[in-house]
């Protein structure tokens, strides 16, 4: 059994002397001493120490040979620190087992976020593509409106051409008949201011078809000069889309 100074807290025998108050309690003499300077009480149960001189001194030896309760004690501390050592080792492996789990979850989080990354990388390089496509398809539709716009003018270019040209066969019909009146004289007076009135007639017609043809073909230059304009800014906006 164990015999514990109230005071120190320690093994009471440890010291030379112990002493043994009226209450029936043990302290180390030392210890003791100390503590009735401040106090008359006994550490232990607070009684009172009446009699200073009743105090007696003693040597107390404590033996732990076959004390059941010391082997018990003794035991109790080994199997703590062997549990002890069981609970670090526990924690040492639940932390190692820890750490892959860790390292496995950051892989997935990296790969996700990589596969994220790249997804958006994939869906940014088609729009970049559908806009390019659009620029390109709205740059044949110009061109394509402009051709067609070029045919037609090319189209009316020619029927005016024709007309003119019809127009000026006409007029050259109509001064030969004219001079061939002219030189004849065979016909009446009535009959020739006939001739001249119609050829007059045809004439005033012709002018004003060809004036007629001029304004068109003015026009047609113009929408010609514009046609090349535009193709020419085309042009332009292609070669700063494909920069």
């Amino acid at each position: 059994m164990r015999t514990i100074c109230s005071i120190c807290l320690d093994e009471v025998g440890k010291q030379p002397l112990v002493t043994l108050v009226n209450c029936g309690h043990v302290f180390d003499l030392k210890c003791i001493r100390e503590w009735l300077k401040t106090n008359l009480n006994c550490p232990f149960c607070r009684k009172g120490i009446h009699n200073m001189l009743e105090i007696q001194l003693c040597r107390i030896f404590l033996s732990t040979e076959g004390d059941s309760s010391s082997s018990e004690c003794l035991k109790l501390k080994t199997d703590l620190e062997e549990n002890a050592i069981v609970i670090q080792e526990l924690k040492r492996e639940a932390y190692n087992q820890q750490k892959p789990d860790e390292t496995r979850k950051s892989s997935v989080y990296v790969e996700q976020i990589m596969d994220l990354t790249l997804t958006k990388k994939n869906e940014v390089d088609a729009l970049k593509k559908n806009d390019a496509m659009a620029r390109e398809l709205q740059s044949q539709r110009d061109k394509c409106a402009a051709m067609a716009k070029n045919r037609n003018y090319k189209k009316e270019y020619f029927d005016l051409k024709k007309l003119f040209d019809d127009t000026l066969a006409k007029q050259n019909i109509t001064n030969s008949k004219f001079i061939e009146i002219a030189i004849s004289g065979t016909s009446s007076p009535d009959t020739v201011r006939y001739h001249i009135q119609g050829l007059e007639k045809q004439l005033t017609e012709s002018k004003a078809k060809e004036d007629k043809f001029f304004a068109d073909v003015k026009r047609l230059a113009k929408k010609k000069a514009d046609i090349y304009q535009d193709r020419h800014k085309l042009y332009i906006e292609n070669q700063k889309a494909q920069q």
